[in-house]
């Protein structure tokens, strides 16, 4: 998310806010956060109003709020599309290890938001292919569990995650990078 639309978050959520706090949520300096209210002045995207000692609260126009909302809009487009993106590649992925006979898959990687895109597209797929997935919580265990796989399990298994180097190395199952 651009600095300037965490700008205008925060101060559409909390006029009340200090420069030096809307500098350290930008990770910028204390000139450049007046530079950047300035220019919102300037441009009538927002209004400071003075407060007691010396405080001001920043207030957005209907204009300034117009402008927000235009690029929340954007920026909800652009991680749509991203999203889409992603989902699309790792779609095409499963597909391709489904047509080399991979029937089961593990999952590894972090609890996180790729994750839950990984188990959306392996469940549609499921819906479409005969396979089955689970997420690997234990490495130590899943080791042992490819130990008591037979050799035909093992040619219809993979490991797919998003890390270039994953944690473990699955020399006996194949392993795929969902996102490289």
């Amino acid at each position: 998310m651009n600095k300037e639309l965490v700008l205008l978050n925060i101060i559409a959520s909390d006029g009340n806010i200090n420069q030096r706090v809307l500098a350290k949520a930008l990770d910028v300096s204390l000139g450049t956060v007046n530079h950047m209210l300035q220019e919102y002045e300037d441009q009538e995207i927002m209004t400071p109003i003075p407060k007691k000692n010396r405080k001001v609260e920043y207030l957005l126009t209907d204009y300034g709020k117009e402008y927000h909302n235009k690029l929340l809009v954007e920026y909800i487009s652009s991680c749509f599309d991203a999203i889409s993106h992603i989902r699309k590649k790792v779609k095409e992925k499963i597909y391709e290890l489904v047509e080399q006979g991979i029937k089961q898959f593990f999952i590894q990687g972090n609890t996180d938001e790729i994750l839950r895109l990984v188990k959306m597209c392996l469940f549609e797929v499921s819906r479409e292919e005969s396979i089955s997935y689970e997420l690997i919580s234990e490495v130590q265990s899943f080791d042992d569990h490819i130990q008591q796989m037979d050799e035909n399990e093992k040619n219809v298994s993979a490991v797919i995650g998003w890390s270039v180097f994953p944690e473990n190395k699955y020399y006996e199952i194949h392993y795929k990078n969902l996102l490289s």
